[in-house]
């Protein structure tokens, strides 16, 4: 039997709790984040060089969870520049005492854009390692900081869960995450290319777009999960209640 069915790459108790309730009432809602997330050890080289670094770049929750859990320490007189204040709470939450700049727009683009006057030198973007490929151009060094892991144990278990189900609306956070998504459906011989997509920033967007997808972007630059919730309940019952 096919379940017509939302699905959320998202964790689940990362949406707010009203958001979870109202989706509840669409035909099926799926979280499924599609990675596995674990902090790394840092060499020592890595550990000097973070705490030389004059600014520090985040763009991840987890990230920031590991900055401040395990790394806050290493330098605690770096500016850090993050997108969103979302960010700020959670990295002060976790003591960290360090200047925080905030970007003009919840993505990375515009992240990017707020460094352009800051030394690349002393740069250093702290990332997952499977999001590497995707700062290649950035301006900085990369420092990977956790593990954004995804083997095929994980993918079997993916299966499992969409089995069956007809995917009407995508909800997608990153590329990789989109990748290991493609990747369950094209195991399954799955229909991928008729739902509907929505993504958080231009990014991952643009990346949806140039495979044909039909994707729909925020409206605006803060609370782009709150858009995004948004624009598939609008899509799915109309005007939001």
């Amino acid at each position: 039997m096919s379940w017509v069915t939302v699905l959320i790459t998202y964790p689940q108790k990362k949406v707010p709790e009203r958001w979870q309730a109202k989706l509840e009432r669409l035909d099926q809602v799926i979280y499924l984040p599609f990675r596995v997330l674990k902090a790394v050890n840092l060499t020592n080289q890595s550990r000097s060089e973070l705490a030389h670094a004059s600014d520090l770049a985040i763009s991840s929750h987890f990230a920031a969870q590991v900055f401040g859990q395990k790394l806050r320490t290493i330098n605690s007189t770096a500016v850090i520049h993050v997108l969103s204040q979302k960010l700020v709470d959670q990295l002060r939450a976790a003591g960290v005492q360090n200047h925080i700049v905030v970007s003009a727009a919840e993505n990375r683009r515009s992240l990017l854009a707020s460094l352009r006057l800051v030394d690349p030198d002393g740069l250093y973007w702290l990332i997952g390692n499977a999001a590497r490929k995707y700062y290649d151009h950035f301006p900085g060094h990369k420092l990977v900081v956790y593990e954004n892991t995804w083997d095929a144990e994980h993918q079997e278990q993916a299966c499992a869960k969409l089995r069956g189900q007809q995917i009407t609306d995508v909800l997608v956070t990153s590329p990789s995450n989109y990748d290991r998504y493609e990747a369950v459906m094209n195991q399954l011989g799955a229909d991928y290319h008729s739902a509907h997509y929505y993504v958080l920033g231009p990014g991952t967007g643009q990346y949806l777009t140039q495979r044909g997808l039909t994707v729909s972007l925020p409206d605006g630059h803060r609370k782009v999960l709150d858009q995004a919730l948004s624009q598939i309940w609008q899509r799915k019952e109309g005007p939001q209640s």
